[in-house]
């Protein structure tokens, strides 16, 4: 068959549109790449990715992989419940430990922990050690309020990743913090500060231990030399399998102030749980002229996922050279915690002598009675190894000297994390 020129350039001008037609589908097919959704991915595209996937599995409706990439894509744009159902259509086609731990994760973080159970104990039939699904089974375990099946849960993630793994805690943490002081109604003391610098580590096994330095100079207003006191303190602490904890701390003093000079404290609290319960503290003070223990119960209540309340008192038995007192304060806090910052804010009311606040971790280097005290702070945690925080606290106190000072404290405080 012979074909003529005009026959020819006929045939090829009708043929041309529709080549340039599938070329240009073939050119986007050939976008539209597993290669190019995960570039998308990890650019932290999730929208253009999770299109990408879709145009991907419109030519291969069951490609399991690609179903499980847009789920993934869906928690990543906070679609949890988008995310569910592709994961559960992801597990239809081929059971998958990926599919069935994205369920459980998906239901979790909609806020739907009791149908996140079952998938979880599903994806652990797979893999009855997976860090992350038993992690996700003890969050909704502590959101149903079963605090035994939650701890079951941690104990055994203790036991084969470690410690940190339960805690989150860091490898090691650096915190410098600067504070402010003022006083007011007071003969003795006016303006001064407080600065230092604690260091922690913690270990896989369960051990912290921690070391730091402070140094507090407060003026006096009669012009004599300001009362400056030097100190060292000493943490440890120990998480055990149950989830229950033991911290010790110690401060060790030195001063031109005779009452505080070469003082000592010693402080233990024991918690029944990692984050909500009841906090035991008990206290021993050692000081040139007066002595004392003191016991204080803190309840912490986790009220929702973000709040937590705690409440609680001490009592106080103080002895001097020739009498005896007792103290006692009430004490109660607020916190918020959401992912980038938290919140918190609380008080105490009652009588206090030389007081050992917050499981034994601050000092007041004061010889006087604490009244009352009111506290606001805020966390912001700017990047995941840095956390910046400031906060206030106003003390009313009651001297020796028959005055009612008050204190405004202003502190900054800056912590670094090793992961």
């Amino acid at each position: 068959m012979v074909i003529d020129a005009g026959s020819f350039v006929k045939v090829a001008g009708t043929l041309f549109p529709v080549l340039l037609l599938l070329s240009a589908v073939n050119g986007h097919l050939a976008a539209t790449t597993p290669a190019q959704a995960y570039e998308q991915m990890a650019q932290a595209d999730y929208t253009a990715a999770a299109e990408t996937w879709q145009n991907i599995i419109k030519g291969e409706p069951e490609f399991v992989v690609a179903i499980n990439n847009v789920a993934y894509c869906k928690m990543m744009l906070g679609e949890f419940d988008a995310a569910a159902d592709l994961y559960m259509k992801a597990d239809a086609i081929s059971q998958s430990l990926d599919a069935k731990a994205g369920v459980q994760w998906a239901l979790l973080a909609a806020g739907r922990p009791a149908q996140s159970i079952p998938w979880g104990k599903a994806a652990l039939g797979l893999d009855a050690t997976n860090y992350w699904v038993k992690y996700r089974l003890a969050l909704a375990h502590e959101a149903m309020n079963d605090g035994e099946a939650a701890e079951k849960d941690y104990s055994e993630i203790m036991q084969t990743h470690g410690a940190r793994s339960v805690t989150l805690a860091p490898k090691g943490q650096l915190i410098p913090y600067y504070q402010t002081i003022n006083y007011s109604g007071s003969s003795l003391k006016s303006t001064g500060f407080d600065t230092g610098m604690f260091a922690l580590w913690n270990f896989d096994a369960g051990t912290t231990t921690g070391a730091g330095y402070a140094y507090n100079s407060v003026q006096n207003p009669k012009g004599g030399a300001a009362y400056t006191t030097q100190e060292i303190r000493l943490m440890t602490g120990f998480l055990f399998g149950d989830m229950s904890s033991v911290t010790l701390n110690s401060h060790i003093l030195a001063s031109n102030s005779s009452f505080l000079n070469r003082g000592v404290t010693l402080s233990a609290t024991h918690r029944n749980s990692l984050d909500a319960g009841l906090a035991l503290t008990a206290d021993a003070l050692i000081f040139p002229q007066h002595g004392g223990a003191g016991v204080t119960p803190m309840y912490y209540m986790n009220l929702s996922r973000h709040w937590q309340l705690g409440a609680g008192g001490t009592l106080q038995v103080i002895g001097f050279s020739r009498s005896l007192e007792i103290n006692g304060a009430a004490q109660a806090a607020l916190r918020y915690c959401a992912s980038l910052f938290c919140m918190s804010a609380g008080g105490l009311y009652g009588s206090l002598f030389t007081p050992i606040i917050d499981a034994g971790n601050i000092l007041a280097y004061n010889p006087d009675d604490l009244t009352l005290q009111a506290f606001a702070k805020l966390a912001v945690r700017p990047v995941d190894f840095v956390e910046v925080s400031a906060g206030y606290t106003f003390a009313r106190w009651k001297a020796i000297s028959g005055e009612t000072p008050v204190s405004g404290v202003f502190s900054v405080t800056v912590t670094g994390s090793l992961r």
